[in-house]
């Protein structure tokens, strides 16, 4: 009896531990982004991709601040430097959005387009290629 007691006393005093660990660990935006394509050498700097809810390529969202909050798909070579595609929802192409460009952009951005310091800053509008 007093093992059974024991036992009892033991899982009821677990149970609230197991469940507030579930609880910090098991959100939906953790299932989200555990299901996203980082690519090589990616994400590197402060706070880089926090928030991220769209896949990243390589070489892409260096920077302190880059891609933070961002939503909208990355190809490679792209989003480099200091805050940039930062709140970014747009898709932004290869080779695009470098130096500083790109921030708080809704609209998609073609390849080796809007490069250097807050270039397409708060675009909403589609850009083309070389742009």
């Amino acid at each position: 009896m007093i093992t059974r007691r024991a036992l009892g006393i033991v899982i009821t005093l677990t149970m609230p531990l197991l469940a507030l660990g579930v609880a910090a660990t098991g959100s939906s935006a953790d299932v989200a982004w555990a299901h996203l394509k980082i690519g090589e050498n990616s994400c590197q700097g402060e706070d880089a991709c926090t928030g991220l809810l769209a896949d990243v390529g390589d070489n892409s969202c260096n920077g302190d601040f880059a891609c933070e909050s961002n939503s909208g798909p990355v190809g490679n070579v792209s989003c480099n430097g200091s805050f940039t595609c930062f709140n970014n929802s747009g898709s932004v192409s290869d080779g695009s959005c470098k130096g500083g460009a790109c921030r708080d952009k809704s609209g998609d951005v073609g390849d080796n387009a809007c490069n250097g310091q807050q270039a397409c800053f708060s675009n909403s509008g589609q850009v083309g290629d070389n742009s």
